[in-house]
């Protein structure tokens, strides 16, 4: 079961909403008239006393059970529904009325309440209503055995998981050409990443320029994506056998930013082993000429 619920500043529009909506008047509470209108005055008189500066004097409810339990919930069972919800929020000494709604296929029902209290026209704290109303309408479900919201959510949550396995190997792409989608191969991604790891262990590879070559060159389609108004890289993608992949989807290793900071990297270790390079030389040639002074 749903609950939801806020605060209205027009008793009359509220009600108004649900008459037009063709719905049924069917629960009555702390009322002593005889049709909706004689409810209505009685509501209206009641908030003309309040003298505070609220202005916002009628809540408006709704409880909605599942779509397959609330076809078959009888007019009595709706009434207990309405009475637990005002007993669960404390709202019993206050006037309602609610209003069955039947014109579209999930029944429901609607309560409009008075938030000023007939004995000391005090107002009802409404704070964090919608929260406390979806917690009283789980405790109406689980007293009344229907379904509680947190089961269809967690439901929802499992088929969302399912369906994401299912998928998540087998990546859909549109072929612009041919104007249908193609499914790439099982492990492309897997694939994609060991021939770019391949490429980058080569020796040659020291710059983004001489990495796209030899992607070029592994069979790959490069496809660079630049900004709009500064036209610098920003990324890039490749293409084989009509499939399409992100270099960020493929791993972050792959990223311009990462692959800029390997090839800086490797550019000073280079130098390093140069400079090692060249002192060992010099060394070596400082202990040559030493020798051949002694």
């Amino acid at each position: 079961m749903i609950g939801k619920a806020k605060s209205n500043k027009s008793l009359v529009a509220t009600i108004n909403y649900n008459l037009k909506e063709g719905a049924e008047l069917i629960f009555t509470n702390q009322l002593n008239g005889e049709d909706i209108k004689d409810y209505q005055l009685e509501m209206q008189l009641l908030q003309k006393c309040y003298s505070g500066k609220a202005r916002q004097l009628t809540l408006h409810v709704i409880l909605s059970p599942h779509i397959t339990e609330g076809k078959n919930l009888s007019q009595e069972q709706w009434q207990r529904i309405a009475n637990k919800y005002l007993n669960e929020m404390d709202l019993k000494e206050h006037q309602a009325i609610g209003f069955l709604h039947c014109d579209k296929e999930h029944r429901h029902l609607h309560l409009v309440i008075n938030k000023v209290r007939d004995s000391k026209l005090k107002l009802y704290h409404d704070g964090f209503i919608g929260k406390r109303t979806q917690k009283a309408a789980d405790c109406i479900a689980i007293e009344m055995n229907l379904i509680r919201a947190m089961e269809i959510r967690n439901q929802n949550i499992q088929n969302k998981k399912k369906q994401k396995n299912s998928t998540e190997l087998i990546i859909p792409f549109l072929n612009p050409n041919q104007h249908e989608i193609l499914q790439p191969p099982l492990g492309s991604k897997q694939l994609f990443k060991q021939q770019l790891k391949e490429i980058l262990a080569k020796t040659n590879v020291k710059s983004i320029e001489g990495y796209f070559d030899e992607v070029q060159k592994a069979g790959f389609k490069v496809l660079l994506y630049h900004n709009k108004e500064t036209k610098e890289l920003r990324g890039y993608g490749i293409e084989k056998n009509n499939t399409k992949m992100d270099a960020s989807t493929i791993g972050k290793q792959f990223t311009i930013t990462n692959l800029e900071m390997l090839f800086e990297i490797k550019k000073q270790q280079k130098l390093k082993e140069k400079i090692l390079e060249d002192m060992e030389e010099k060394l070596e040639t400082y202990s040559v000429k030493r020798g051949m002074r002694m």
